[in-house]
């Protein structure tokens, strides 16, 4: 059984700008982004020197698109709305399409 995940939460506009830039994505940590309406904005790994996986989260939490494996110097534009984005380790976790943000946690 997988140790429990520790939850950082990027909510206001700074942290979501520098998001995992500097640092190292931990293997007992998720990265959550919040917004307080749906977005589409696109995400960077300028200045974060190791991979991590994307996914993108509708208003119930539910996961709606991934990038798995997104590399350092490179863009990503979601192809849908998200209201929540979490960051995380490569290989933490294998959601599905409509995972929960609970079930990611478990």
């Amino acid at each position: 059984m997988r140790a429990k995940l520790r939850l950082v939460r990027f909510a206001n506009p700074w942290s979501q700008a520098l998001g995992l830039m500097f640092r190292k994505a931990r293997n007992d940590t998720l990265y959550l982004f919040e917004f307080d309406a749906p977005v589409r904005h696109s995400f960077h790994m300028y200045c974060v020197f190791h991979p991590i996986d994307l996914f993108l989260l509708d208003k119930q939490q539910r996961v709606v698109e991934m990038k798995k494996g997104f590399t350092p110097f490179t863009t990503y534009k979601p192809k849908k709305p998200y209201w929540y984005a979490v960051e995380a380790a490569p290989g933490i976790l294998k959601p599905k399409l409509g995972t929960s943000l609970r079930k990611l946690l478990e």
